[in-house]
């Protein structure tokens, strides 16, 4: 195929793929009416238009539940149902358009998000209905059908404040990075408007907070440094860590806890492409390097005073091994905080209260529950502990008591349990601890929990049917009844989000959420729930949700084509491993095709889903004859911290292991469709690393590898995911696993090693392909190099993409014919 051709081809598969690999919309709320129905609120693009809004649905009362509930054994069966369309709650043209901040792009890349115009956040205040709506660097309230902008104060201007302030203390400017906070024009990372007081708002500009009240600007923060910032969680936090929100109102007073960071002991790292003016700075801590330091602070309103204050002791005086503030927020009483804390090791981990009165100018009265620093529940892990969303303080069920819904691997699978814990002012009691998950499968950590208090059930996500799919669960923390029951359909997969970790329950109504297979693309729907006796609740399939006027794309699926699972027993350690099998089109019987074996093999992922998105992006491939294959091996996850355990200290070994023997395992169980003779391997970040060993240390199998973004030494990558897995770099375990020591084995023909890396990107950095290349050039070895001036660690520009796919082909047909 000519470049032309190939150009054309990678265009039209990608103008394809847009409509299949992600959801139209996002970020789903649903808000109880009065009538016994719901509004649903969401975040999408209406048809024929390029600015995103707020969406909103009127969700009936009535409906006819009357048919069975969602089958605990019996497979999913298509049935068609009633759709209820989303219409625009705001015209996405009444919004000012903004160009897309250096900030906002970034933010984007920690969250795998797509840079958006229009909406790019919103939040609600379910008492008075008012929405909150982001617009990148505006703040809009929308109530009673009227849109009002909030009063902005960029640039540091002073304002006439109502308040007599109590500031918080002032760094001394850091001229270095005076700038690079506000590089490329505005950014509001977060607005949320006061639980118990509607007339107040926060939000985050440019890293300082703002409060408004009726229309005014009452107080910001103002660090006076760039090394130090308010209301945003450090880089270690967003990229790692998973936690996107920096502050957070009081349920029941006019009280903001927020996070302020300081990067200052960060060592910078600098990016410049040729021929481009440099960008600015950024603090990237990289491994056995300093991290940035995290403090709690609060602002608490009253009337015209506003006290700006933080704790008396740093958080490391509470917890003497913090490193890592990992989730915080308020107990319902909405006057005391809880906080989990993390080593730096990632090792130990301390769900801890801290009461108001910690907070300077607070004092202790004897309505508190306590009075000191308590530590709730503590945990030792001898692998390391993954971070997680499954944490939810409970109302008090008794006056000296504390109760929290809590998730843990401590044998080895996720799951919740209910926790608690006596108090006497000063002194927590050993907590009480109630299973309420058990078995062999995993409780989703990137999906929150939602109580229902009154009944005493938690909804949450797990892979109870599969270990390849996700489910919608309902479990009792009642000692009474059954434990745990699946809601949602088996053969089908729930769909989450990075950037949002809310499941969306209406206990006393029902919940929606995106649901899909390997044949079925993504669909949002609506489930009623009934509850009968004291007994676990059913789900009902009631409808589907579109937006008005939107055409689903369609998709032509023959059962020839379908891609196929294969399940297939390891060798190493006798457990069952899963592989994902894309036959080419129009395949036949008794013929065998080239394979592209897909790798990413790294922990944090799970490549082989019962998911629609999961092979859509490789049909470029089987409609050009290819065999796509991937597997999932130790360290994988979502199948418990002891299948991950073999990575620990070690990368680059049991891996490669696994992913050979899963090539061999679907060769066998595919009768000869795959030529073992035309093998090349692909992968990107850790998938790339592996592209790039797996090519060195069998470079009898694997004819070519195309090795992006990778990691070539790990001391160049970052604390947080760096240290989890290989410890603080004082051992031999960097070198050991390092792609660096395995150049000289590395092919001497050319056209077998391509790598590609974007020279913006700000998480794998451009120097661990440099340092690769280094040794390359030096070693003699061929390999051919494909740069993106302006991409980041995803090539995410439509030409760029293209070009990309294009150059991929291209590669592998060189490779394959050579």
């Amino acid at each position: 195929m000519s470049w032309e051709k190939l150009l054309e081809y990678s265009k039209a598969q990608r103008q394809e793929l847009r409509g299949c690999v992600s959801t139209p919309f996002t970020k789903m709320y649903l808000v109880p009416t009065q009538n016994g129905g719901a509004k649903l609120y969401a975040l999408g693009t209406p048809p024929v238009c390029s600015n995103q809004t707020v969406l909103v649905a009127d969700l009936p009362s009535v409906y006819d539940i009357s048919t069975p509930p969602v089958s605990q054994s019996q497979p999913f069966q298509a049935t068609p149902y009633t759709n209820i369309q989303l219409r625009p709650l705001i015209n996405p043209e009444n919004l000012r358009s903004f160009t897309p901040s250096h900030e906002f792009s970034l933010m984007c890349e920690r969250q795998r998000s797509t840079v958006v115009m229009g909406v790019t956040d919103y939040s609600l205040h379910q008492l008075t209905g008012q929405v909150l709506v982001i617009t990148g660097e505006l703040v809009y309230v929308y109530s009673d059908r009227e849109l009002r902008k909030i009063q902005m104060e960029p640039d540091g201007k002073e304002e006439d404040s109502l308040a007599d302030s109590i500031p918080q203390k002032a760094d001394e400017m850091d001229p270095e990075l005076q700038s690079a906070n506000h590089h490329g024009g505005n950014f509001v990372s977060d607005a949320q408007i006061c639980p118990s007081d509607s007339s107040i708002i926060a939000y985050v500009l440019n890293k300082e907070i703002y409060i408004e009240k009726s229309g005014q600007i009452i107080y910001s923060t103002k660090s006076g440094s760039a090394s130090v910032y308010n209301g945003v969680p450090s880089f270690i936090t967003l990229e790692e860590l998973d936690r996107f929100e920096g502050i957070w109102w009081s349920p029941t007073e006019t009280r903001l806890l927020y996070e302020q960071v300081n990067e200052s002991g960060v060592q910078l790292a600098s990016f410049v492409c040729p021929g481009k003016p440099p960008t600015a700075p950024m603090r990237y801590p990289a491994a056995g390097t300093k991290n940035a330091v995290s403090t709690l602070r609060m602002i608490t309103i009253n009337g015209k005073t506003i006290r700006d204050v933080g704790l008396r002791l740093p958080l490391k005086g509470y917890y003497a091994q913090f490193e890592y503030l990992v989730r915080c927020g308020f107990l319902p009483d909405g006057r005391n905080i809880w906080v989990q804390l993390m080593d730096r090791a990632q090792e130990q981990c301390a769900l801890t209260v801290i009461p108001i009165c910690e907070f300077e100018g607070e004092e202790p009265d004897d309505s508190m529950l306590f009075t000191k620093p308590l530590i709730l529940y503590h945990q030792k892990s001898p692998i390391w502990i993954n971070c997680h969303d499954a944490i939810c303080p409970l109302s008090r069920s008794t006056p000296h008591t504390i109760q929290f819904i809590y998730g843990t691997e401590e044998n080895s699978h996720f799951h919740l349990k209910h926790l608690t814990v006596a108090c006497r002012r000063t002194v927590a009691e050993p907590a009480s601890v109630l299973d309420i998950t058990n078995g062999d499968f995993s409780v989703c950590k990137a999906t929150g929990v939602r109580v229902d208090e009154e009944r005493k059930l938690v909804y949450f996500v797990a892979n109870k049917s599969h270990p390849t799919e996700w489910n919608v669960c309902v479990g009792s923390y009642s000692q009474q009844g059954p434990a745990f029951k699946r809601l949602t359909e088996q053969g089908l997969s729930f769909k989450g989000e990075r950037s949002s970790h809310r499941l969306s329950v209406l206990p006393d109504r029902g919940f929606v959420c995106w649901m899909t297979s390997l044949t079925m693309p993504y669909q949002c729907r609506y489930y009623a729930l009934s509850h009968t006796n004291g007994a676990l609740p059913n789900a009902h399939f009631i409808m589907q949700i579109q937006i008005q006027g939107y055409v689903s794309p369609t998709h032509s699926l023959s059962m020839h084509d379908q891609p196929a699972i294969i399940t297939y027993k390891s060798n190493y350690d006798k457990d069952v491993r899963y592989a994902l099998l894309m036959r080419p089109t129009d395949w036949r019987q008794g013929l065998s095709y080239p394979v592209l074996h897909y790798v990413y093999a790294g922990p944090g992922i799970q490549l082989v889903r019962n998911d629609f998105s999961t092979w859509q992006p490789f049909k470029k491939y089987t409609r050009l004859g290819f065999v796509v294959l991937m597997c999932d091996g130790r360290g994988s996850s979502n199948r418990g911290l002891h299948f991950e355990a073999p990575l620990k200290r070690k990368f680059g070994e049991v891996e490669i292991e696994d992913q050979l023997e899963g090539l061999h395992a679907v060769a066998h169980a595919a009768n000869g469709l795959l030529d073992l003779q035309r093998v090349v391997v692909q992968g990107w970040s850790y998938g790339g690393y592996m592209a790039l060993l797996m090519l060195a240390r069998h470079p009898r199998v694997y004819r070519a590898a195309l090795a992006g973004g990778v990691v070539t030494d790990w001391h160049l990558y970052d604390t947080a995911y760096t240290e989890r897995y290989l410890g603080y770099p004082l051992d031999d375990y960097y070198e050991d696993s390092s792609a660096l020591r395995w150049v000289d084995n590395l092919p001497n023909e050319p056209g077998r090693l391509m790598l590609m890396h974007g020279l913006m990107d700000e998480n794998v950095h451009f120097s661990n392909c440099e340092a690769l290349i280094e040794i390359l050039i030096k070693r003699g070895k061929p390999y051919e190099l494909k740069l993106f001036p302006s991409e980041r660690h995803g090539v995410k520009n439509g030409e760029s993409a293209v070009y990309l796919d294009a150059t991929m082909l291209n590669f592998i047909f060189n490779a394959l014919n050579a």
